[in-house]
């Protein structure tokens, strides 16, 4: 058996923040029907949280030009791609692909920006 993943952070307001709901849900793969992991969902007040900061970024993010969200998106695809092989690893886990249909859908998910 595997060790079980568990993602109780969410990313708001430039960091990883600790989820506070309650509410469980399991990750199963679908090949085996084991449980790989949980994720605990956000509440009503993490929502509330992730909303106010994304209202309070955009006062900033929508006046970027062009080219600095351009350099923001090549960042954010380089970071993608150093972790190739665990996003493969990952897709292959929790949704039953293939590995040659995960690694096409990665190559294509990093396609040319």
């Amino acid at each position: 058996m595997r060790n079980i993943r568990r993602i109780d952070k969410s990313y708001i307001n430039g960091e990883f923040a600790t989820i506070q709901g309650t509410e469980i849900f399991d990750l199963i793969n679908p090949t085996n029907r084991e449980n790989i992991g949980e994720v605990i969902l956000e509440d009503e007040n993490d929502t509330r949280n992730a909303i106010a900061a994304a209202k309070e970024a955009f006062k900033t993010f929508s006046k970027t030009s062009v080219e600095e969200r351009i350099e923001i998106l090549k960042n954010l695809k380089k970071t993608v791609e150093r972790r190739e092989k665990e996003l493969i690893e990952t897709m292959i886990l929790e949704f039953g692909g293939t590995r040659q249909f995960c690694t096409a859908g990665f190559q294509n998910m990093v396609g040319d920006i």
